[in-house]
């Protein structure tokens, strides 16, 4: 060893020896393994080599060849005259590419050549990925560490894959092979059953995760039964804590991944990335073969690093967990491991569902997105798009979107985000995006289009077809699926038939001809694209014609009359008719029948007559009249007028469906709002019914028994005076009811509803929040749901049932009925009591308790003047603070007294009943001392030490006790006939059917 005054050694050598006598074997393998363990420098093995001495005695060579092999040497050519001969390149660390056939060695861009004359039979391999190709002798070719290659070509071969994932190619199809598994020798043998085309033999194969074949691949993971690792979920869920600043020098444990088929984390490939992502910092470097993480962290660096741990085996199957490193004391934000998120294409906008960070130390959160997808878009709560480096809160984060991108699927990348905590400690995290491709069918830029043709101007035209596209696939051809009812479409002079194929350069040809006056749509020319999975869209061009004007008479039986662009007279007469008005201002007469009369653009007077008409002005002010039988008016303007002159059962049940705002007028039944449109109805002195759309509208029925369905949206319902019915369906819907017997109807999950009522009223199922209205005394009566129930300045009995109830009184002396104990009481002003089957403790703003049922239940005041009521059973009453009244009822009840406070009356039993009910003293609340009078432990008073009567006085100094029947007032005296002032204890009422006071009635707790 040599070296500069540094200290630094800069040259090592070590010389190991072996020696055999002649005849003897020696087999082994030699492992030199060099680590420095301290970083400051990194040493170079610059050789290694094998010298055997001594005289063989057979032409069966081992030629040994190492990296220097490769590196100083210049390519070579391998002579060898006889014997079984093997190539030993197990000490090459590069990928080494061995053909024993064609005669190549070659590593590290040199490469050795085999004499031609020359057979080579075995080979081994090293470290990297190699490729190992045999000849046509039987060949041994053995692979070390890495993922190889193995290709034994002719004769009976064995190969062995070693560590690593490794395959073994053959030349014919795998039909051509039989292929059997023994799993006492774990060996694979594969048997050439084709030997026309080649006979690779009989291969042993060891060690091989995978086959290939000219027409297929074949893992043999399930063949041999392997199963994939599993990560040591104790280890993974410690934090591993290091210092900050200072140089890390960590080994994952030997069982930080098990294997159940033999392999030790140091059989496996062992890899790490950055969990959210990203890359490793640069500081930080991981040896996979001694499993060793190893680097300086800058200074002032502290936080959390995750990394994604990862180990495959052979047979390329694998687990992973999070290994979390604290750097320094001061705990990073916690954030939720990386994780995946698989949506499909054209899915559109996806919550991404984030957790908040939240920092141990409890210091404000900021989040920064330090990498986006690379496409599709992310979105935040106020529908913007975010961008790299954006900034938001830790709340912010949870309502992040991913929209997705028009036709766009595969990889989208990471939404990967830092956390940073007021001491600028971080943490980060990420989320990978997947989209699943989705098979788009054709495309049209339109789903439709209309021509319009003026007769006779226009008798012949060339149309205007669109051609469909696919992003996915090449559409050349269109089927015909419809044609006009009139007129003939040609193609090139030849008429179109149904199912005709059309290419795409054809549809440019078209021509439609007409040969008769008509008006309105006569039909249209449907096309179908279909792609390579047939998926099918669908294109009409509607034919719609413009002749000449005038009046247009129908028959007795069903008619189709249509107007042009000028002013119209339709008359259908008898039958169920269509009239289309077109342009103009029209007069559309439906007659007798079921007719549709469709007014179009104009100022147009529609007149149903008699039948079950629908009635349509379209655009302009227009006037509609149904007439006797069940009408239906569509009113889109302000200066639509329906007019229903027929009242009572012969007028019909009629309905006008509106794009505005409207009151019902008179004889008309039914309101519906339009599609998409914000509406409010108003109802009339008829039994209506309103219906609304999906947007928030406001239905009032006024008068009459009315039924209002609210729909979608946020609805409010009023029915008004009568016995109504009311559905919001879904939204957050808001009902107003004047009496008990109105009717709420909601299903379940349909949004947070609420009742606004003007009398006593309990929630149906499904509803959760209930306001009483007006200054009466009425009761709220909830459900199973968590009800919010709020009174008037009257007073209310507010009963949640079951659920967690918030119950508010406000004015008026309010009785809130408690039926579990995850209600809360919310009260403002009056005289209040809680009325409960269970135990009672009065909150603070709450006077009363009045126990109620069968069981043996307690109530306890507050500081305020409490009246407490028992039940029929067994109860325990405590006043507590301030003068109470306490009423035990059935039962045999226990009343519990302490002291009120100074110049303040004691407690007042309205109903005590001698030799049943038990009073109990707190003597420490008046300020005796039990062990002063000598008493050790509680129990009933001694009789000697009670005194009863009227004006009753202590008669010695044992007399502590004193009850004044005439009184009623229970005293005590700590010296009985002393000069000590008697305090009062209690006020009793006696029960008039029981007997008086006894010392057997009084119990002293100490």
């Amino acid at each position: 060893v040599s070296g500069v005054d540094s200290g630094i050694p800069n040259h090592l050598l070590w010389d190991f020896s072996s020696v055999q006598f002649w005849g003897e074997d020696a087999a082994g393998i030699w492992t030199i393994e060099v680590t420095d363990t301290r970083a400051e420098q990194t040493g170079t093995v610059q050789s290694l080599s094998l010298r055997i001495y001594g005289e063989r005695n057979s032409g069966d060579d081992t030629y040994i060849f190492t990296d220097e092999g490769f590196t100083t040497q210049a390519a070579g050519l391998l002579e060898d005259e006889t014997g079984n001969d093997t190539i030993n390149a197990s000490p090459v660390r590069f990928d080494l590419y061995v053909d024993l056939a064609d005669g190549i060695i070659a590593a590290n861009a040199v490469t050795h050549g085999i004499a031609s004359w020359s057979l080579i039979e075995h080979a081994v391999s090293g470290s990297g990925n190699d490729r190992l190709v045999g000849n046509d002798a039987d060949n041994r070719l053995i692979a070390g560490a890495g993922n190889d290659t193995l290709e034994g070509g002719l004769g009976n071969d064995f190969l062995h894959g070693g560590a690593g994932q490794d395959t073994v190619k053959f030349s014919g199809a795998i039909a051509e092979y039989q292929i059997s598994w023994n799993p006492d020798t774990e060996m694979l043998t594969v048997i050439d059953s084709k030997t026309s085309n080649g006979n690779e033999g009989t291969d042993s194969l060891v060690g091989i995760e995978r086959l290939v074949f000219d027409d297929a691949e074949m893992s043999l993971a399930a063949m041999v039964g392997n199963r994939p690792p599993v990560a040591n979920s104790s280890f993974f869920e410690e934090d591993i804590q290091m210092q900050a600043g200072v140089g890390i020098d960590y080994q994952l444990p030997e069982d930080v991944f098990t294997d159940a088929d033999g392999e030790s984390s140091a059989d496996m490939e062992i890899v790490v990335s950055d969990a959210a992502g990203g890359e490793l910092p640069e500081w930080l470097s991981y040896d996979p073969e001694t499993g060793t993480f190893a680097g300086t962290p800058p200074e002032d660096y502290q936080g959390t690093l995750k990394l994604k741990v990862e180990a495959i085996d052979e047979f390329g199957e694998s687990a992973s967990d999070i290994l979390t490193l604290q750097f320094g004391d001061n705990q990073a934000p916690i954030v939720e491991n990386p994780r995946e998120l698989v949506v499909v294409e054209d899915q559109g906008l996806i919550p991404l569902a984030f957790t908040a960070p939240t920092d141990p130390e409890n210091t404000d959160v900021r989040v920064e997105l330090v990498e986006i997808p690379s496409f599709g878009a992310i979105i935040d709560k106020t529908g913007s798009q975010v961008s790299i480096g954006a900034l938001m809160s830790a709340d912010e984060l949870t309502e992040l979107f991913y929209q997705t991108a028009a036709d766009a699927n595969g990889d989208a990348g990471y939404l990967r985000y830092r956390a940073t905590d007021e001491d600028g400690v971080s943490a980060e995290s990420s989320l990978h995006i997947f989209v699943d491709p989705v098979n788009d069918a054709p495309r049209f830029t339109t789903e439709s289009s209309k021509l319009v043709i003026d007769y006779p101007n226009e008798m012949s035209v060339i149309l205007d077809v669109l051609k469909p596209n696919d992003i996915e696939s090449v559409i050349t051809t269109v089927r015909v699926i419809e044609l006009p009812e009139l007129g003939v479409i040609t193609l090139d002079a030849t008429a179109l038939t149904l199912d005709q194929v059309l290419t795409l350069d054809q549809l440019e040809r078209l021509q439609f001809d007409l040969a008769e006056n008509v008006n309105g749509p006569i039909g249209a020319l449907g096309i179908q694209a279909v792609d390579e999975q047939n998926a099918a869209t669908n294109w009409r061009l509607e034919l719609e014609v413009q002749g000449e004007s005038g009046f247009n008479l129908g028959t007795a039986g069903p008619d189709e009359l249509y107007g042009s662009v000028g002013s119209d007279t339709l008359y259908g007469k008898r039958g169920d008719d269509l009239l289309v008005g077109n342009g103009g201002d029209d007069t559309l007469l439906g007659g007798l029948g079921n007719d549709q009369v469709l007014g179009g653009s104009g100022a147009d007077t529609l007149d149903g007559s008699a039948g079950n008409d629908y009635l349509d002005g379209g655009l302009g002010a227009d006037f509609m009249l149904g007439g006797p039988g069940h009408d239906t008016y569509i009113v889109d303007q302000l200066g639509d007028i329906a007019l229903e002159v027929i009242s009572g059962g012969a007028g019909g049940d009629d309905l006008i469906v509106s794009a505005i705002d409207l009151t019902a007028p008179d004889n008309v039944e039914n309101l519906q709002a339009a599609t998409a449109a914000v509406v409010d109805l108003e109802g009339n002195a008829l039994d209506n019914v309103l219906v609304g759309n999906n947007e928030s509208n406001r239905l009032s029925g006024l008068r009459g028994r009315d039924t209002l369905l609210g729909e979608g949206g946020d609805d409010v319902l009023d029915g008004g005076q009568g016995v109504d019915s009311l559905a919001g369906h879904t939204g957050n819907d808001e009902y107003h009811v004047d009496s008990k017997a109105d009717r709420v109807i909601e299903q379940v999950n349909q949004g947070e509803d609420s009742v606004f009522a003007e009398s006593s009223y309990t929630l149906a199922s499904n509803i959760e929040n209930l306001t009483l209205l007006g200054d009466g005394n009425f009761t709220a009566g909830g459900n199973s749901l968590d009800n919010v129930l709020i009174g008037n300045s009257g007073n209310n009995i507010l009963a949640g049932g079951l659920g967690s109830d918030r119950l508010e009184g406000g004015l008026g002396d309010d009785i809130y009925v408690l039926s579990d104990t995850a209600d809360t009481i919310i009260d403002i002003g009056g005289v209040d009591t809680i009325r409960s089957n269970l135990d009672v403790v009065l909150i603070g703003d709450i006077e009363n308790a009045d126990l109620v049922g069968i069981g043996d239940t307690m109530a306890i005041g507050n500081g305020l003047d409490n009246a407490l009521v028992g039940n029929m059973a067994d109860n325990l009453l405590e006043g507590a603070g301030g003068v109470d009244t306490l009423t035990g009822g059935q039962g045999a009840d226990t009343f519990v007294m302490s002291n009120n406070g100074t110049d303040q009356q004691a407690d007042l039993i309205t109903d005590f009943k001698a030799g049943e009910d038990l009073l109990v003293v707190d003597l420490a609340s008046f300020g005796i001392s039990a062990e002063a009078l000598g008493l050790l432990q509680s129990g009933l008073v001694s009789a000697s030490s009670f005194v009863a009567g009227a004006g009753a006085e202590a008669l010695d100094l044992n007399d502590y006790f004193m009850f004044d029947t005439a009184q009623g007032i229970l005293q005590f005296d700590s010296d009985g006939s002393g000069d000590a002032e008697a305090v009062t204890i209690a006020r009793i009422q006696l029960d008039p059917d029981g007997g008086t006071l006894t010392a057997g009635d009084v119990f002293v707790g100490i």
